[in-house]
């Protein structure tokens, strides 16, 4: 991009993907690179799911890049949760991006080394993982950085906490970036640099997805393939992506490397191979990294995150005992691995196999799943017929949430505030009508407390 302040809104990048719009956000990364200080800055980039926080980073860091800065991404899923864990992913992704370069066997050095000749801009997604390490990034990470030549990019899908808004240092150096749903003209640029010759279905996806960028790139994909998705479907692509959806955009040959991704986090070729015990091919690694719903990250090929929690919970429904014999065969593969690797290979591994069995467990509970489109009948006060059901809900319940000799006092408490309080006990119901959650307020007085301390 050089020196000038004009950013164009349509770009190329990983081998095909098109990285469209953001030009306003694009400018004020611009602006830093032509300050001439180049103060201490934060990028606080927020928005919900899908709206394109990570393509927006990576755009952010070849920028940067062109621009001659050192530029590391970070994943706040890697980063741990101690000081010591967060500084060794630090080293090795700056020792990766300064290889070959002189002192690089010294890279946290590079952190004491920054000015306005010699910038470096550090981007991390999923910043709200680093919630136990917020005040330690912020009052020692962040102030021992140099005062000139450092960006600091946040990706996350809420605003940033109050902390760094009232902090007496870094709020003049905060700068918050939300993000929004692509404009009409954006739509059109995305649709546009597409190539899709039918203009009844450009009109149609730019009505329907409202300009969600994960699903216009959804609906774009499907319409360029020419697959067999309904045009009802796109309605929902602004609020809601289907397993079904994303299956039929991919290719059957494909569907075995989606399973893998989506009970690993990440993986690169190799371990695709190692995993399915078959050849995947480069001609179709690099077909899958085309792909609208999957992202490159520096360990190999991720699934979005949108995209992932609708297939696991799909591939759950629908072959949980295959789901839990990859699992076991995954783990299987990922332990020699484990021991053959270095420390911070060997904690990014141990986080797959941690994550394989968090997973693996979820199966086994009992709690209501209210975050999908639902059979779910509104919030109702209990009546009078429901308390033996919500006795077997409250049993269920204890099995698995308290130890066996706290659970004695928590049958008569319900039965106790069925009789005195039942306005404090709502449910929803499934399709029969039966009690499916429930849910208890107690509103704290005189006479409830000896309830309540019961």
């Amino acid at each position: 991009m050089g020196n000038s302040s004009e950013v164009q809104s349509d770009r190329h990048y990983d081998r095909g993907k098109r990285f469209v719009g953001r030009v306003k956000e694009l400018l004020i990364l611009d602006r830093w690179f032509d300050h001439p200080e180049a103060p201490l800055t934060i990028f606080s980039v927020t928005g919900m799911g899908g709206i394109g926080k990570s393509s927006l980073l990576s755009e952010m860091l070849s920028v940067s890049r062109n621009r001659g800065a050192t530029s590391i991404w970070m994943d706040g899923r890697s980063c741990g949760s101690t000081p010591s864990v967060f500084l060794e992913y630090l080293s090795s992704t700056l020792g990766l991006e300064t290889l070959g370069s002189e002192g690089h066997l010294r890279p946290l050095s590079r952190l004491s080394e920054t000015s306005v000749h010699k910038r470096l801009v550090i981007a991390v997604d999923n910043y709200e993982e680093l919630a136990l390490l917020e005040s330690w990034f912020m009052e020692v990470f962040v102030n021992k950085l140099s005062s000139s030549g450092v960006l600091i990019i946040l990706a996350s899908r809420s605003e940033p906490a109050a902390a760094w808004r009232m902090h007496p240092r870094l709020r003049q150096h905060l700068v918050q970036i939300p993000l929004q749903h692509f404009t009409n003209e954006e739509v059109s640029e995305f649709i546009a640099g597409a190539g899709l010759v039918n203009i009844s279905v450009a009109g149609t996806i730019a009505r329907m997805t409202d300009g969600h960028p994960f699903g216009l790139a959804l609906a774009v994909e499907a319409a360029d393939h020419r697959r067999n998705v309904p045009l009802a479907e796109w309605a929902e692509l602004s609020y809601m992506i289907s397993a079904r959806l994303l299956l039929e955009l991919t290719l059957p040959s494909l569907h075995p490397m989606i399973e893998v991704l989506t009970l690993l986090e990440t993986a690169n070729q190799e371990l695709l191979s190692t995993v399915l015990q078959t050849e995947v091919t480069l001609s179709e690694y690099l077909t899958l990294k085309r792909m609208s719903f999957i992202r490159s990250v520096p360990d190999g090929l991720a699934l979005h995150d949108l995209a992932r929690v609708h297939l696991l919970r799909d591939f759950r429904q629908r072959e949980p005992q295959r789901l839990q014999a990859m699992r076991v065969r995954i783990a299987s593969l990922l332990l020699p691995l484990h021991a053959q690797a270095g420390p911070h290979e060997q904690r990014q591994i141990a986080r797959r196999m941690l994550l394989l069995c968090q997973e693996s467990m979820l199966q086994h509970r009992k709690y209501a799943d209210v975050s999908t489109e639902a059979l779910f009948s509104p919030l109702e006060v209990m009546r009078e017929g429901d308390l033996p059901l919500l006795r077997n809900l409250l049993e269920e319940w204890c099995e698995y949430s308290v130890e066996p000799w706290q659970a004695e006092p928590y049958r008569p408490f319900l039965d106790e505030l069925a009789q005195r309080y039942p306005e404090g006990i709502v449910l929803m119901r499934d399709q029969n009508g039966e009690p499916i959650a429930m849910f208890i307020t107690v509103l704290v007085h005189r006479e409830s407390s000896d309830i309540l301390l019961k």
